[in-house]
């Protein structure tokens, strides 16, 4: 069990949820767009918390490509790709559980980084989150649960 007040934490415990039936699809609205590294970024503008897919081409010689994603929380991450290959579609899976805005951008590089502008997925919970962070508030030691 999870102490925040022990601890100094000021997240959430709860984001929500989002029940998904499988075999059902969401008509999800995708973007399309060439902009400078990354030619064909293909990704949805909004999707239900789980995963969804992002891909890419290049339009220039590089020696990687990467995908730099950035949760709402502030906290980020990047999946870096060195097996590149001429007018090869880069097709990562990506996962997003955190409701709220997304953002990533595309890098590739040469010795010199060039990157796409940041691009956003609106990810949604279909759950509301419960308040169940009011525990945070009260001055009852852990020891005393």
């Amino acid at each position: 069990m999870l102490y925040p007040m022990d601890s100094g934490w000021e997240e959430r415990l709860d984001t929500g949820a989002t029940a998904a039936y499988e075999g059902f699809s969401y008509n999800h609205t995708l973007e399309n767009v060439d902009d400078g590294p990354a030619i064909n970024l293909t990704y949805p503008t909004w999707i239900y918390s789980g995963r969804t897919n992002i891909s890419w081409n290049l339009n220039r010689d590089a020696s990687y490509t990467a995908l730099n994603l950035y949760k709402p929380d502030k906290r980020s991450g990047s999946i870096r790709i060195t097996d590149i290959k001429p007018d090869k579609l880069y097709d990562e899976r990506v996962q997003m559980l955190t409701p709220g805005k997304w953002m990533f951008n595309i890098e590739a590089g040469d010795g010199y980084a060039h990157r796409t502008k940041n691009y956003t997925i609106d990810v949604r919970s279909n759950i509301e989150a419960l308040n169940i962070t009011a525990i945070s508030h009260t001055k009852v030691p852990s020891s005393s649960l």
